[in-house]
């Protein structure tokens, strides 16, 4: 496995001298979403070049020498990294035009409208979760229709209040304790305890779902959210609440597996330790990676932009488009040409998007509109140091909108995500009339 080693070594170096060129800050929008990538996509293989670890399902590699995949896997990782590069030093001086369609909230918005937009977003995530929770008979029930029947097709754009509801009371609650420290407004503590509750209110709405990935970030915004906006991190926080991170996102994977069947799923079991971390944590999709690389070489194998297509179309309601395309995210279609008869996908990362759309071209293409992209995304939100909300939705971008670029669910993602964003915005807008270098500089404005 020496050439496996020496590739993801060599992607790690190239990798560093990507987060030198590009990051100001350890968490910036820029730095959050290269932590993401080397997670995904450098270390994974890592492991494998280890030997910690093999390529999972198991029954799809055990005759083949999965090396050359990973060393020409990681090879198209350096490409797209150099890429990001090249796209970030293209879009220099176009970021304030191109960034007007993302969403933004400059200056001191008073607390009381943001509270009461949040009780809002909350009061409908309940009630959603509750009138299917009758529907469906309970709880778990419920998760079983959502995560493995499948069936409530039409109505998962209903768990957006509860997402939405988590990044936005976790945003709240920094958002108060920011205020209250900067003495910009007076704000009770029974108030920060309320949004905390909300908060953890949005998360059982979310989970009842079968999701995840809202309550995990939405823990992990308010964790570095406290080091940015009450008390200064030590080197001791920052790995602690990385820890809590891991194990939150583990934990709730258990929980969920066995509120549905009561014990683990084959995957979690199957493999050992190590493999389990990485099935619950979401990050096998290197092995797809691997696994696309193996069985779609050819040119004429490539989907050549129906991806891409499938996505911009998943914006558009099926009630309305009866001929809408059936798989909108490429994973869901790639399974079933192993297993016709799972729901579940396989997403085979964000370089594998573009390489079985467009061949290796597109792997550069790709790479400098991603880097362009979050060159953008970093303008938007560069005041995350001094704005709690910035800070949260640059961690919505990166999670929940975009991930590590320019992707094919990234329209669809857009409308779900950054339209409600964008009303948030302009309603907190409507109560910040003074931008923040000045509202700064008052001093016990008007009560909470």
């Amino acid at each position: 496995m020496i050439f496996g080693l020496l590739a993801v070594l060599g992607c790690i170096v190239v990798w560093l001298g990507v987060y030198r060129l590009t990051v100001r800050h350890p968490l910036d929008i820029f730095a959050l979403m290269l932590y993401l990538f080397a997670f995904m996509m450098i270390f994974r293989p890592l492991l494998f070049a280890l030997q910690l670890d093999t390529p999972s399902p198991d029954r799809l590699f055990y005759t083949v020498d999965y090396q050359p995949l990973l060393v020409t896997g990681q090879l198209m990782t350096i490409a797209w990294l150099v890429c990001l590069v090249v796209g970030a030093r293209m879009v220099r001086g176009y970021e304030p035009s191109l960034g007007r369609l993302l969403p933004q909230v400059h200056g001191a918005p008073h607390p009381r409208p943001f509270f009461l937009c949040v009780a809002a977003m909350t009061g409908l995530a309940l009630l959603v979760t509750l009138v299917l929770v009758k529907r469906y008979g309970g709880i778990a029930e419920m998760t079983y229709a959502a995560k493995v029947d499948k069936n409530m097709a039409g109505q998962y754009i209903l768990r957006q209040f509860g997402d939405m509801g988590c990044f936005l009371s976790a945003a709240l609650a920094l958002y108060l304790f920011y205020v209250r420290r900067a003495r910009l407004y007076r704000v009770g503590g029974p108030w920060v305890l309320a949004a905390l509750g909300m908060m953890v209110v949005n998360m059982g709405c979310v989970f009842a779902w079968g999701s995840r990935a809202a309550v995990a970030m939405s823990l992990l915004c308010l964790a570095f959210g406290i080091f940015l906006f009450v008390r200064r991190a030590t080197a001791l926080s920052v790995g602690l609440s990385i820890a809590l991170f891991l194990a939150a996102v583990v934990g709730l994977r258990v929980a969920r597996d066995h509120m549905l069947t009561g014990e683990l799923t084959d995957a979690m079991t199957d493999g050992g330790p190590v493999r389990s971390f990485c099935v619950a944590t979401n990050n096998i999709r290197y092995d797809a990676f691997m696994l696309m690389i193996k069985d779609w070489s050819r040119p004429s194998e490539l989907r050549w932009g129906e991806d891409f297509f499938n996505g911009l179309a998943g914006v558009i309601p099926r009630s309305v488009w009866e001929g809408k395309p059936k798989n909108i995210a490429p994973g869901n279609w790639f399974r079933k040409t192993y297993d016709p008869n799972v729901k579940n996908g396989w997403p085979f990362t964000i370089v594998g998007e573009w390489y079985i759309n467009f061949w290796y071209i597109g792997i550069l293409v790709g790479g400098v509109l991603s880097g362009a992209l979050y060159r953008v995304l970093q303008y938007v939100y560069s005041d995350f140091m001094t704005n709690p909300i910035s800070f949260v939705f640059s961690i919505i971008m990166v999670k929940m909108v975009f991930e590590l670029g320019f992707w094919t669910q990234a329209p669809i993602r857009y409308v779900l995500w950054c339209v409600p964003m964008l009303v948030v915005a302009y309603y907190l807008r409507m109560y910040a009339k003074l931008p923040r270098s000045q509202s700064r500089f008052i001093q016990h404005a008007n009560d909470f």
